[in-house]
């Protein structure tokens, strides 16, 4: 993917009233598919912090998480989805650890070593990785973390796992994501419907923009639909 043939990144989405809203929650849900290739994120988005870490945990990490990490994410994702996050070995759970030694934030990577893993009724398959579900602590917004830690586990997924590209999945109504991963050098490579039959997802189709394929993937009441 050269920048020169990138495809618009998608810059103003429409804003939707009732009636919009209604129809997104039981009929056709659209998002879009980013992806970054290269590692390190662009000047605009560099971002130096002094004393936090950043460290894998999970069977994708071989690093099992401590005791204070656990209860933190654990209160966000619950007990039962952490367990079983933990043992899959194609995810892994990137922590970020204040100074204070204080859970600040987290970011979970599925990248998938033999086969195509499903996660939220989108295919990854090997050779990529996919970032999802990343969080920051309220005390800790606001200090450029968010993007030092997409940053970090990006470049952990290029450099370190060797997957050719990082994706990211977003909502087309959700504007502050949409505009974190673009000044991070994330482009547009495809648009996602989630097709509905009374708000349960049935079908799921992907766009690619780049070499203008299209995919339809039954998910209902499939392991394809449900999210890790």
């Amino acid at each position: 993917m050269t920048a020169g043939a990138a495809p618009p990144y998608p810059g103003a989405v429409t804003r939707r009233g009732p009636l919009g809203d209604w129809w997104v929650r039981n009929f056709v849900k659209r998002r879009f598919v980013l992806a970054r290739d290269t590692p390190g994120a662009p000047d605009r988005a560099k971002v130096t912090l002094v004393g936090y870490d950043v460290v894998g945990y999970g069977a994708g990490a071989g690093r099992e998480l401590p005791a204070p990490q656990r209860r933190a994410l654990a209160g966000l994702v619950g007990e039962e989805r952490l367990t079983r996050r933990l043992a899959d070995p194609d995810l892994t759970a990137f922590v970020a650890v204040a100074p204070d030694g204080a859970t600040a934030g987290f970011v979970w990577s599925l990248a998938p070593r033999a086969e195509t893993a499903w996660h939220d009724n989108v295919p990854v398959r090997p050779g990529t990785a996919l970032l999802f579900h990343g969080y920051v602590a309220p005390e800790h917004r606001r200090h450029g973390l968010f993007t030092w830690l997409m940053t970090a586990v990006q470049d952990h997924c290029l450099l370190r796992l060797g997957r050719e590209r990082v994706l990211g999945v977003v909502e087309a109504s959700n504007v502050p994501s949409l505009r974190t991963l673009g000044n991070l050098g994330y482009e547009h490579v495809a648009d996602n419907y989630l097709v509905k039959v009374l708000g349960v997802n049935v079908v799921s189709v992907l766009l690619w923009r780049e070499r203008r394929g299209t995919e339809a993937h039954f998910v209902f009441m499939s392991p394809r639909g449900r999210s890790r």
